[in-house]
């Protein structure tokens, strides 16, 4: 029957990619996993690998020509089958494509489209950012048995670096749940099927429809649609730990979506409500103490897996300054009074994008033959949120004003502690800096994010006693740490860079 190649979507946001080259012509055999196509969309440029193997039939989306998330734009089959026929779905007109292939979906960047409505879907655990490996399912919204609809809000799952809703990719009966919640699955492993209510399961992970068969629906007792509610999945995550109904709870984000903050806010008002019957604990008791255990979640796993990794295979090496900021403060006063908003963050952020571009082995990346430098400054921003340290990225950095800066930087910021981004968002970084200031510490060392080569290290900015003229005044000083990768570059030039920072937040001038 073959197997129809689609645009895949890299990212919540993206609509249309554009085909930048095929790796193999009409006519070519191709095999499962190897690199097919290549493609760019507004945020990134991809290598997607072939979803099945067989014979490249036809080509539908020539080399610089565009199409939309989930258009066809390749036909895979059996050597002289026809493809006209492959892609009308008719399997007798197939010519020589008498016998259907096992075509289950091994590339995340891929949906499974099927021949026939009695083959069934066979959703996998979707790629949600380049570097992705897994992700665990934290929660179904649908049971067993429950219809679903294409495009409506399937599961929820966590990576290392975000939580998210995925949607059903096509609709049907939920036949079986592969991949329980709590679990784990690598990427393009198959996690659920989507099939005719009564359908056989395992006949549609064969790839068998001949032997498919139809019975009476199971007795399953779906969820209403007062049970469905729209939460966001940090919403959920928080009132399962506070032991709260989130169905219940009036939602104040958008479309009436039930978000974090609402899931605290009824918590609040519960304790609020029963305080005045909560008795007075009896001091002459001693309490019963023990220990508690914090399951470990995959992102908490797969940031340690990577801060260790970091440590054990780049040579990190630190240099430290003490930064005079009273210019900086003179210039965030002064945009102030002209009702421009940013923070001293923003200002670091602009510096260092300015500086990155004046030094460009700290903008870099190192494999085993290249160190690759980059003519673009994409400046990850660590944010803390409850369940992990994220990065987001303010993507061509060096060509952004300060408003602009501050403006990106503070809805990131946002939507990050309330997982609401999307992984281009998270992906792309060329260098990263972490503030720690407003917890008050002075300075830090912080941990390369790899492949990136370099990460700046921001402390509190403190008022303190400094020599200027030989005079003793108080300045405002705020220290900078900066590990680097000491393969790519040396002691030297990373001292130089950290000096040129420094002259640019101390003479912000120097900016325009």
């Amino acid at each position: 029957m073959g197997k129809i190649v689609i645009m895949p979507k890299q990212g919540l946001q993206m609509t249309e990619g554009m085909i930048s080259s095929w790796l193999f012509q009409e006519g070519d055999t191709v095999k499962e996993g190897e690199p097919l196509f290549e493609m760019e969309t507004d945020k990134l440029a991809i290598t997607i690998d072939a979803p099945a193997s067989g014979t490249l039939l036809k080509i539908l989306c020539p080399e610089g020509e565009t199409a939309e998330v989930a258009a066809p734009i390749a036909v895979i089959g059996e050597p002289g089958a026809d493809y006209a026929a492959i892609l009308a779905g008719d399997p007798d007109s197939a010519g020589e494509a008498t016998t259907a292939s096992t075509l289950a979906p091994v590339s995340a960047d891929t949906e499974l489209h099927n021949t026939s409505p009695m083959e069934g879907h066979i959703v996998i655990m979707p790629k949600q950012g380049l570097q992705m490996t897994e992700g665990m399912i934290s929660s179904w919204l649908f049971q067993e048995g429950d219809t679903v609809k294409e495009g409506e809000p399937l599961f929820d799952m966590e990576t290392d670096k975000l939580a998210i809703t995925i949607d059903a990719p096509a609709s049907g009966t939920l036949l079986k749940i592969l991949c329980p919640e709590g679990e784990t699955a690598e990427v393009a492993t198959p996690i659920a099927v989507i099939g005719p209510a009564g359908a056989d399961y395992q006949t549609i992970l064969t790839g068998n429809p001949d032997k498919l068969t139809v019975s009476a629906p199971a007795e399953t007792t779906p969820l209403s649609e007062e049970t469905r509610s729209f939460s966001s999945p940090r919403a959920r995550m928080r009132a399962r730990e506070l032991g709260v109904d989130y169905h219940t709870i009036t939602g104040s984000g958008p479309m009436g979506m039930i978000i974090e903050r609402d899931v605290l806010g009824a918590v609040t008002q519960s304790n609020t409500a029963t305080a005045a019957t909560i008795p007075t604990p009896d001091t002459s008791v001693t309490p019963v103490r023990g220990e508690h255990q914090i399951p470990v979640t995959n992102m908490r796993r797969i940031i340690a897996q990577r801060m260790v990794d970091s440590l054990n295979t780049l040579a990190q090496a630190n240099h430290r300054l003490t930064v005079d900021m009273t210019e900086a403060v003179r210039l965030r006063e002064q945009l102030k009074a002209a009702d421009v908003k940013i923070s001293y963050n923003d200002i670091v952020i602009r510096c260092t994008a300015k500086a990155l571009i004046e030094f460009p082995m700290m903008n870099a990346t190192m494999d085993d033959s290249f160190i690759t430098t980059k003519d673009y400054v994409n400046i990850g921003m660590a944010v803390a949120t409850d369940t992990g340290l994220l990065v987001p990225v303010i993507h061509d950095a060096d060509l952004k004003s300060l408003p602009e800066i501050s403006a990106i930087s503070h809805d990131l910021a946002t939507r990050t502690k309330e997982n609401r981004l999307s992984p281009d968002e998270m992906s792309g970084g060329t260098f990263t800096i972490s503030n720690l200031g407003m917890f008050d510490i002075e300075s830090f060392t912080a941990i390369v994010n790899k492949p990136e080569v370099g990460i700046l290290a921001v402390g509190k900015m403190e008022k303190k006693p400094a020599v200027v003229n030989d005079q003793l005044v108080i300045r405002p000083l705020m220290q900078l740490s900066l590990t680097y990768d000491h393969r790519v570059v040396d002691g030297a030039p990373a001292a130089l860079f950290l000096r040129r920072i420094k002259q640019l937040l101390e003479n912000p001038g120097l900016l325009i």
